[in-house]
């Protein structure tokens, strides 16, 4: 098994993606970090999200930041 080093990357690197970054922070990060927050209002946490279109539009660069927290694996 080989160890890969987490990536060095900041959502501040991300440029012009502020409605896309807010929504995978809402997504992703917010049912990990705050799970009381969906318990509260009863509705179930996401699964995962599915990023879409066409290449070269920052989707790995935006998982590679999510992947930064210590403990996450996509």
């Amino acid at each position: 098994m080989e160890l890969i080093e987490a990536p060095d990357v900041d959502y501040n690197m991300i440029g012009g993606l502020s409605k896309q970054i807010d929504e995978v922070v809402e997504t992703l990060e917010l049912p990990l970090t705050n799970p009381e927050l969906f318990t509260e209002v009863g509705v179930d946490a996401p699964n995962g999200i599915l990023l879409y279109g066409p290449p070269g539009r920052v989707r790995h660069l935006l998982l590679k930041r999510w992947r930064t927290e210590p403990g996450r694996h996509l």
